[in-house]
């Protein structure tokens, strides 16, 4: 139960009274003040050395699964890189617009189409892709598919309005087309991101979505997601269909769910995810995110219900594939509120056995480990930690600790009382030391020192703040400002308080 700072308060004030007994009110004043100052450094968290258990070897930090041979993004990528390679050569085979004058052409298009979708290219690349497209369209090639990755590419170049016409071209030659349903999704999808950013009566946004969540639906059957690449539809489906890691619905994600059950040929283990986590979202839909005390009965019997629901379709996808993080991932949400055989604990073990970045397990367990979910404040310090020794600063992992940091803040009175505890910084500067110096985020050296220099201000350490902000200039990203909720006025007029 939090203790309010007014109570505690009023109870200083009474022992204060207590003991000045017959002194003059001045030091009565002048005591209270001492003794209203400690109040306030106890109550604000400033004094409170949670970590000092940890440190001492008291409480060990948990171990999370750990190696090279686990799956990770990169490794992920890499694969679906190669996936879509194939699969964009084979289906242009089977039914593109084809001819001898630009086939070739086309194959080599798609392939570097295929690096577009892995890999963050520079603007040069995507500009010679975009003139590839515009050859084989020259040329005489109509196919559907090359239409609607013109549409794509103008959108990513920022002309959303240009890119309109062609995706809309595009999006009805491919409805009509044996092309696997993914492909008409894609195009209804980027049409809906380009009226979702605009405003209107007459904007047809609604109906761009609605299409987007029928041929999400429809594209589960497609036999590209069979033999062994079915994540690759569940990761576009979680995208598209929630909001928060699958707890929330996005509007018209139910059409998307009609069409999957309308299917018959389609994955078990595609089958039973998407059937989990849609009664997962339904269940803390009906729950609400609130306190407990705050649930009606009918929110609570319905959050059941879903519940229940939602642990048999996702053990059965687990066991179907356990070497997919997906089902274990979502059981965390399960387990948490509604225990079973298996604890959360051994649901994101599993989820990192079979992903050891799939970051949205770090994000439920995380989460799971809040107070109001009977955990506490130790246990994801605790956690956080975990994550950071396992030095993968190829991956996200060690930066749970950060947001072990952030969370801790939320549930605290003071949001900063976290990145201050004794030890802390020690610990913050072995994160940004580790990131900084992995060859591989080379390219976000500035934005990785700007949110350093953000973390330290947070922690107390002004002098490394101050010295971070002046070592970067005019290279300074002024987004790590917003990863924490804080101004620029705010934290440069604390160090330059502090200086």
């Amino acid at each position: 139960m939090r203790v309010r700072y007014g109570h505690v308060l009023v109870g200083f004030i009474i022992c204060i009274a207590f003991i000045a007994g017959c002194e003059d009110v001045k030091k009565s004043v002048l005591r209270f003040e001492r003794v209203k100052d400690l109040a306030e450094r106890v109550l604000l968290d400033k004094d409170r050395d949670v970590y000092r258990p940890i440190r001492e070897g008291r409480v060990a930090p948990d171990t999370l699964p750990n190696g090279p041979e686990l799956m990770t993004w990169e490794k992920y990528y890499r694969q679906r890189h190669d996936w879509h390679v194939a699969t964009y050569t084979t289906n242009y085979e089977k039914y593109g617009h084809r001819s001898a004058a630009w086939d070739d052409q086309v194959k080599e298009m798609l392939a570097d189409y295929a690096v577009f979708r892995r890999e963050h290219t520079d603007r040069a690349f995507k500009d010679t892709l975009l003139e590839k497209v515009n050859h084989v369209i020259a040329l005489g090639c109509k196919d559907p598919r090359v239409i609607c990755i013109k549409g794509i590419l103008m959108y990513n170049h920022k002309n959303a309005l240009e890119a309109a016409p062609y995706l809309k071209e595009g999006l009805a030659l491919i409805e009509k087309s044996d092309y696997p349903r993914r492909y008409v999704f894609f195009a209804a999808s980027h049409l809906a991101s380009i009226y979702g950013d605009l405003k209107g009566d007459d904007n047809p946004w609604r109906t761009y979505n609605r299409a987007k969540m029928k041929y999400m639906g429809q594209a589960a059957a497609d036999e590209d997601y069979g033999n062994g690449h079915q994540r690759y539809y569940v990761e576009d489906f979680l995208n598209s269909a929630f909001d928060y890691n699958g707890c929330a619905l996005k509007e018209d994600a139910e059409i998307c769910f009609a069409e999957i059950a309308a299917l018959e040929n389609i994955d078990p283990w595609i089958a039973h995810v998407t059937s989990g986590v849609y009664h997962v979202a339904k269940g803390w839909r009906h729950r609400g995110s609130g306190y407990a005390a705050s649930v009606t009965q009918e929110g609570w019997d319905k959050f059941e219900e879903q519940l229940d629901l939602a642990r048999t379709a996702l053990s059965a996808a687990h066991d179907l594939h356990p070497e997919y993080p997906e089902a274990a991932t979502h059981m965390i949400r399960v387990a948490m509120a509604k225990p079973g055989d298996v604890d959360l604990k051994e649901w994101f073990n599993r989820a990192v056995n079979a992903h050891f970045d799939y970051i949205p397990a770090y994000d439920n367990l995380m989460w799971a480990l809040r107070p109001r979910w009977r955990g506490s404040r130790q246990e994801m310090l605790k956690f956080g930690i975990a994550c950071l020794n396992t030095r993968r600063y190829d991956t996200r992992v060690p930066s749970q600790f950060l947001v072990s940091l952030y969370q801790i803040g939320d549930e605290s009175s003071n949001w900063r009382a976290p990145y201050q505890w004794p030890g802390i910084y020690d610990l913050i500067q072995q994160y940004f030391d580790g990131i900084l110096n992995e060859p591989r985020n080379r390219e976000y050296d500035a934005e990785n020192k700007s949110f350093y220099a953000v973390v330290a201000w947070a922690a107390g350490h002004y002098a490394d703040a101050d010295r971070l902000i002046k070592d970067l200039g005019d290279s300074f990203d002024d987004q790590a400002y917003s990863y924490l909720k804080v101004t620029k006025e705010q934290v440069h007029n604390e160090i330059k308080g502090n200086s």
